[in-house]
């Protein structure tokens, strides 16, 4: 057996069936070795950065690692934008790639680089691998890294000639760890005692809850303690009912912001993030002075790391919900109302999204329908206005290298195949992965897409205005207009399908709804351009 095909055995021993890849000469073993090989699908994508969306969104909606196997150098080169996204979404990604043959390394030959080295800081781990020997160890060790909690990408290296080289051994590689490690018990009594105390407590909750798949404890606190549950700044997975009575919609995303909307909270009760992560320095500290700090999460890195914290706990969020739950039984006191969602989560001068598309879209879902989402503009509309009930309904990308939605989309109809999926990007998101749709078309997933096309980068020109400076003063916006492509054209040229809906005519609620229901109910994937307002202007 030679290093490929142990490679590609090994892969289908840990329960594989799906590699996503766009492959060079260095992978060519791998593609011999898949002539008859059954159990493991290949999907070629036209550029890197589809197969590294389409492996995110497989991953997050199957609880599965995402494989992708990419050509040395410059394929890897490419992936990197959204390989960002995927670390710092928590992503259990696979990324094999190919690397010159080791005899050739100390001329630094074409194609080479230690890719290795400038891998390693959006990874959890990296390696080459040197000897054909060390396949198994290395594949093992990647895989057992990837899932442990909190998950995350890990790379490894496969030389030329380790693909080529006889006497490999296929070995069984699935991770035999323990993935549901119980939080220490002194420190969730700690951590009941500190927020038993709290006179106006506030829970804050992030995407590592639904990593943990740990969204019906979370719902379970929150309604014995009447707790209000708000979100973490970018949230990017189903976390809590949106349309729940003690649901606060996100937190803002700049410090000022934030620490206005914990001033009324003497406690505060972080649960699977990061507090408090923001998007631009405003100068101000997001915690008010009388505000406590506790913390559940995934592992003790998380904890204390930005603020500090009274109590905290780290381990399976599951279990330390439930455990927290039965410690502090009912505590009886109401909920307090619900926040407005926009109100709270946007940020200053955020533009405003189109209405009536939004609420075509909450017109169309079914409670089980999965919405995939890139829009960043229209981001906060599509939490508030787009209620999702169900875990698993709702992923939105992380990071903010824009080219995610489609293939994400993808990917999670590749995990998904009962349930319809919606992918509802801008028109800059969609351009920057438009190859996927001829890989949707190949491989036959059916992916509805609707595109909020405001003819440019809409929050770019929101940004510039908000500047106050010769772009506010003069109304004109360098570099953000994209105009002049036929969306549904290009579709068609991809081997999708489409139509135009022009939203700021009469009647656009009822006509996007009619073409929504085409989309989702459509063969294969489909392209609805809802064409917006006036283009941002540009400077010629």
């Amino acid at each position: 057996m030679n290093g490929a095909r142990a490679v590609l055995d090994m892969l289908r021993s840990a329960g594989v069936e799906h590699v996503f890849g766009n492959p060079g000469t260095t992978e060519l073993p791998l593609l011999d070795e898949l002539v008859g090989f059954e159990g493991l699908r290949y999907h070629l994508a036209l550029q890197e950065s589809v197969a590294v969306g389409m492996a995110d969104g497989y991953a997050q909606a199957s609880g599965r690692p995402g494989v992708l196997i990419l050509h040395t150098t410059g394929g890897v080169a490419n992936a990197v934008g959204l390989l960002y996204n995927a670390a710092r979404a928590g992503t259990p990604l696979l990324v094999l790639s190919g690397q010159q043959d080791t005899r050739l390394a100390l001329q630094e030959p074409f194609l080479y680089s230690d890719m290795v080295r400038w891998v390693r800081p959006l990874v959890k781990w990296a390696s080459e691998v040197t000897h054909v020997e060390d396949l198994g160890r290395a594949l093992r060790r990647a895989l057992s890294e990837a899932l442990a909690p909190p998950t995350g990408p890990v790379f490894v290296a496969v030389p030329l000639d380790v693909l080529r080289s006889n006497g490999a051994q296929a070995e069984d590689i699935t991770p035999r760890l323990p993935m549901r490690v119980a939080p220490d018990a002194a420190a969730i009594a700690a951590v009941a005692r500190a927020v038993r105390a709290a006179r106006s407590p506030l829970i804050v909750a992030g995407d590592r809850v639904a990593h943990a798949g740990a969204e019906a404890a979370l719902l379970a606190l929150a309604e014995t303690t009447g707790w209000p549950v708000a979100l973490e700044p970018f949230p990017t997975r189903f976390i809590f009912p949106q349309d729940h009575p003690q649901a606060q919609g996100p937190l803002p995303r700049f410090a000022a912001a934030v620490r206005a909307r914990l001033a009324s909270h003497d406690t505060v009760l972080a649960v699977g993030l990061t507090p408090f992560e923001h998007f631009l320095y405003d100068g101000e500290h997001p915690v008010p002075a009388t505000t406590r700090l506790v913390h559940l999460d995934l592992a003790p890195g998380y904890i204390g790391r930005n603020h500090p914290v009274v109590a905290g706990a780290f381990g399976d969020l599951g279990l330390a919900l439930t455990t927290l739950r039965e410690a502090l039984g009912r505590v009886g006191r109401p909920a307090p109302p619900r926040a407005d969602a926009r109100g709270a989560a946007a940020s200053p001068g955020a533009p405003e999204p189109s209405t009536p598309v939004v609420d075509a879209i909450a017109a169309v879902l079914r409670p089980d329908d999965i919405v995939v989402e890139e829009a960043i503009s229209a981001r906060i509309a599509v939490l508030e206005r787009i209620p999702r009930r169900r875990p698993g309904t709702y992923f939105g990308q992380k990071g903010g290298t824009i080219g995610w939605g489609l293939p994400a989309g993808m990917g999670v109809r590749l995990a998904r195949p009962a349930q319809r999926v919606l992918a509802v990007v801008g028109d800059g998101s969609l351009l920057m992965a438009a190859q996927g749709l001829w890989t949707a078309a190949r491989d036959g997933l059916r992916v509805a897409l609707i595109v909020l096309n405001n003819g440019g980068y809409g929050i770019l020109k929101q940004g510039l205005a908000t500047l106050g400076g010769r772009a506010a003063e003069y109304r004109v916006y360098p570099g953000v207009d994209v105009t002049g492509v036929d969306l549904v054209g290009l579709a068609r040229a991809l081997g999708a399908d489409g139509e135009r809906v022009d939203v700021t005519r009469t009647a656009a609620g009822s006509a996007v709804t009619a073409a929504l229901r085409r989309a989702l109910e459509a063969g294969g994937p489909y392209v609805v351009d809802a064409v917006l307002d006036e283009p941002a202007r540009s400077r010629a």
